[in-house]
């Protein structure tokens, strides 16, 4: 079957944009098949590590924001006059941490 019978005439170019990258890709030697392979590796790895740092980044985002939230919480309470004892152990704040409040 002749890909324009099967692919929108607005998706053909890009399908002969990459068979022609790959029949280029074929017809390399092996030193720069090897150097391709090469980057594509330096590549992959940029994107994991890439991932990675905005897992751990949106990670720590979170815990910061739990941990502020906890303050502003323990901020209200103290200001409402609960005891210390009782802002600690709903928050799990020390009461050094309630004292700097």
């Amino acid at each position: 079957m002749e890909i324009r019978k099967i692919i929108p005439f607005e998706d053909q170019e890009a399908v002969y944009e990459e068979i022609e990258r790959l029949r280029k890709l074929a017809h390399r030697s092996q030193e720069d098949w090897d150097r391709y392979e090469a980057n594509r590796k330096i590549y992959r790895d940029n994107l994991a590590t890439e991932q990675w740092a905005l897992e751990m980044g949106e990670k720590k985002g979170i815990q910061i924001g739990r941990e502020e939230g906890m303050l502003d919480a323990a901020r209200g309470m103290k200001a409402a006059g609960i005891a210390p004892e009782l802002i600690a152990r709903i928050t799990g704040l020390s009461m050094e941490e309630i004292q700097k409040l």
